[in-house]
This record gives structure tokens, sequence and C-alpha cells, in this order.
């Protein structure tokens, strides 16, 4: 097995495991909501810390499935017109696409690193938190997330580039 080859099965292994992840807090969320409807409306005894945990249950659904769905080109496309294209003309779409994206995740990367890091170093707390959790801990998936989908990214790139070359088209 080629080295190249053998990163890319474990990157491709990561994405999965990121989006089971995400799955597993869906059902999570799903639960605890259920949880607070009966403890709110049939024992009438709400629990103050199902929002603020759902808010950020919320924040790790979307950025651990990101790249699981970038992968799996599920992301929102208006097709009507892009169906109207050539194949040549689809694939220099997916490229600036791609490279929209990636230099997005590079700010969200970079930046969203060095607030986290700051967020983590003071030990913030969010002011209207009930549960007192610190904040960096917490949205670090945010920058982490965002590297694994900037090289998604990028292979995304690389693959639309390659058949934007490719003549049978």
């Amino acid at each position: 097995m080629k080295p190249l080859t053998k990163v890319t099965d474990v990157f491709n292994r990561l994405i999965d495991f990121l989006a089971g992840m995400g799955a597993v807090l869906v059902e999570g969320m799903m639960a605890v909501v259920c949880l607070e409807v009966i403890m709110r409306y049939i024992l009438r005894h709400p629990q103050v810390w199902v929002v603020e945990t759902s808010e950020y249950m919320l924040v790790f659904v979307t950025f651990l499935a990101a790249p699981w769905i970038l992968r799996a080109e599920g992301h929102v496309k208006v097709d009507i017109i892009y169906n109207q294209l050539s194949r040549r003309a689809q694939s220099l779409l997916g490229v600036f696409s791609s490279m929209v994206g990636i230099f997005i995740c590079l700010i969200l990367s970079i930046y969203g690193t060095m607030i986290v890091w700051d967020m983590v170093r003071t030990w913030e707390v969010d002011a209207k938190s009930q549960i007192g959790m610190p904040k960096g801990p917490l949205l670090a998936v945010i920058p982490v997330c965002s590297t694994i989908l900037l090289f998604q990214f990028i292979r995304r790139a690389r693959r639309y580039f390659r058949e934007s070359k490719d003549k049978r088209k």
C-alpha cells in the first residue's frame, strides 16, 4: 500500500468517525430535549442545563459532520443551473468553490485557534451560562474540524482540477 493511500485511508476513517460522533450527538440531543419536555410539562421541574447543552451540541454536530458531507458532495447546489453546464464548466466551478472553501476554512482554523487558545488561557466562562462550563474546550471543535474540512476542500479541488483536464469529458 502506498504511503499516500494509507494517509488517505486514515483521513477517510477520521471523517467517518467524526460524522459518527455527530450522529450520536444528534441522538443525544433528541434524548435530552425529550427529557426536558417530560421534566418541564409533566413533572413541572425544568432543567436549567438543557438549552445551553443543546446549543453546544448543535455547534458540535455542524462541525463534526461538515467534512463527511463535503466528501459525499452533499452540500447545497443550485441544480437547475449546475446541470445545464458542461462537465468541464462543472469541474471548474467545483475548483472555484473549493478554493473559496479553503480560504474560509483557513480563516476559521487560524483565528478560531487563536480565539479558543485565548479562552482556554483565561478560562473564559459564558456570562449567561447556567452550568459554568469554560467556553474554550467547548468551542475547540470549530478550529479542529475547520482544519479537517480545509484538507477535504483541498482534496476536492484536486479532484475537480483533474476532472477539468480530462479530455474525455
